[in-house]
């Protein structure tokens, strides 16, 4: 019995300690952590304990007051209408402990310790029993038993804490509009306890507090406070203007944070993103540079993760619609001016999970959804890879991916869903081996022969290369292509524009992108075209220029060369 008296004691006097670490007053409240999105879902959640240490000596009748910023944010009533603490002493009982044999002298470390204090209390373990009348030498020289004894001493006891027991009745709530806070008022109307302690270090528990999860959503913070002040009982509260309130426990320590929200998902990118280089080269444009770290020409892979924050209120992922998005980052996909049907995307490109399907493809975007194979909706937080696999055959194109995400949620429990959309994410970018010029649109005028003059447009497009060639050097190679208002892409290949080169100097190629586009019949009709320009060089050492005449008007037409300047 003894020894369970004593653990208890102990462990009630550990707890203290961790307590004590803390500062006084509302600091040891925890934070609630949600989500907008959890709150979107549900009219009322409850906060944890409002939790509150005095540090002052109150009186009877004397006022604490808990206050919540904005209107209608607490539901009052969930506090209670009375409290009552009872009044503690805790003691600290420290201990000495000494191993001793039969037969040891009266030297021994127990025989000094215990005769130096004879006020302690002895306590022998091995017996579970206190031999308060032995005297020190029976005591030391082992005369409890004929064995070995462990000899615990426990000292004279401390004070660890005290404080006096109080009651406090709820009285009243209102709203201060002056300072946008709601308040709720509670008065102290009876102690107990001994009479020489005060109420410094008594501890309040208000319980938890019930929120309204719109109205505290509506407030655009990412937390949400309990504040404390205290009046002594001639002071009222509200403060009336002009008066000075005589305030009790007045500290740093006044508020704690009673919710944090935070947004729940997030997109993670993973350790490998979309990397690779077109080739211009043969096959122009239609698979990757192999460089050293590369096993293929026709790959490339990007992981990507959808991350939940640590919460205590959260909610149930559903399902995931991705659209991985990049201008003309699919065309090689096939996609003409159609769309392309889900099931001919395979062997190209493979859907992460089985539990994934396809929603849309389109030049610009591939998007496909996700639904949670598992109640808690833990199997949308894997790390999921998409792997691109070029069919080569047709052009690709480079320039950036970003990767974008609808997440569908609800609660257990419950048939209310929402969705919420998620920040793009840069996923990585294929890049060029040469460099490419667009000129967005040129006018072209309806031709119906050869090398037709007087059509009413011409175009000037001069290439401009800085590069000083040596013998022997290969002159880089010149690819045109053409894209018409309906979106259609035509490649002017070598079969209509001949081996085009690029050497020192200005190359003149409006008329040969005319003829070609004759010759693939583009010009049945006047319309405008954007012209690409691709060039297996540098583009430091590349300018283009671009423009159009009308009868005796030059127009310059803007592109996005490095040199470029208006006449």
């Amino acid at each position: 019995m003894c020894k369970s008296i004593f653990a208890a004691v102990a462990l009630g006097a550990a707890a203290f300690f961790s307590f004590s670490a803390q500062s006084a007053d509302l600091q040891n409240t925890q934070a609630v952590r949600t989500s907008p999105e959890y709150l979107s879902l549900t009219d009322r959640f409850n906060s944890s304990s409002i939790y509150m240490e005095l540090r002052d000596s109150y009186a009877r009748g004397d006022f604490i007051i808990l206050q919540f910023p904005g209107e209608g944010v607490v539901e009052t009533s969930s506090l209670p209408a009375q409290l009552y603490i009872e009044s503690q002493k805790e003691y600290n009982l420290p201990t000495t402990n000494f191993v001793f044999n039969v037969g040891d002298d009266r030297d021994h470390p127990c025989h000094t310790a215990v005769a130096a204090n004879p006020q302690y209390t002895h306590w022998h373990y091995d017996s579970q029993a206190t031999y308060p009348y032995l005297t020190i030498d029976e005591l030391c020289r082992g005369y409890i038993s004929e064995t070995e004894h462990f000899l615990r001493v426990w000292a004279a006891p401390d004070l660890l804490r005290a404080y006096k027991g109080l009651t406090l009745d709820n009285i009243g709530s209102g709203y201060l509009a002056a300072e946008d806070l709601t308040w709720v008022k509670f008065r102290i109307t009876d102690f107990n306890g001994p009479s020489e302690l005060t109420t410094v270090g008594a501890p309040i528990d208000f319980g938890a507090v019930s929120l309204h999860a719109e109205k505290l959503v509506a407030l655009n913070t990412s937390s949400y406070p309990v504040m404390t002040v205290s009046r002594t009982n001639y002071d009222g509260y509200p403060d009336v203007a002009g008066h000075t309130p005589d305030e009790l426990d007045v500290h740093n320590e006044d508020s704690a944070t009673l919710v944090t929200l935070q947004s729940q998902w997030q997109m993670k990118v993973g350790t490998e993103v979309f990397d690779r280089t077109v080739a211009v080269q043969e096959p122009y444009r239609r698979l990757f540079v192999v460089g050293a770290s590369d096993s293929d020409a026709d790959t490339d892979s990007a992981a990507f993760q959808l991350q939940t924050a640590a919460l205590e209120l959260a909610a149930v992922p559903l399902y995931v619609t991705y659209t991985l998005a990049g201008a003309d980052r699919f065309v090689w996909l096939g996609l003409g001016t159609g769309e392309l049907q889900p099931g001919d995307l395979s062997p190209h490109v493979a859907l992460p999970s089985s539990g994934c399907v396809w929603l849309e493809v389109t030049a610009d975007a591939l998007q496909w959804r996700c639904d949670a194979q598992l109640a808690d909706g833990s199997d949308l937080l894997a790390s999921q890879q998409l792997s691109l696999r070029l069919n080569g055959e047709l052009v690709v194109t480079h320039g950036d991916f970003t990767l974008s995400a609808v997440v569908g949620y609800g609660v257990e429990e419950s048939t209310v869903e929402s969705t919420v959309e998620l920040d793009p994410l840069a996923l990585g970018a294929w890049g060029l081996n040469g460099t490419a010029f667009t000129v967005a649109a040129l006018p072209y005028a309806a031709q119906q022969v050869s090398a037709q003059s007087g059509v009413g447009v011409d175009q000037i497009v001069y290439l401009t290369n800085q590069k000083v060639f040596a013998a022997g050097d290969e002159i880089p190679k010149v690819y045109l292509e053409v894209t018409d208002a309906d979106g259609v892409r035509h490649e002017l290949a070598e079969a209509v524009v001949g081996d085009l080169r690029a050497p020192t100097g200005v190359t003149k190629l409006a008329g040969v992108v005319r003829e070609a586009m004759f010759a693939k019949g583009l010009l049945h009709a006047s319309q405008r075209f954007a012209l690409t320009v691709v060039v297996a060089q540098e583009p430091e050492l590349l300018a283009l220029y671009s423009a159009y005449t009308i009868g005796s008007d030059r127009n310059w037409m803007p592109n996005d060369s490095q040199r470029v300047g208006s006449p």
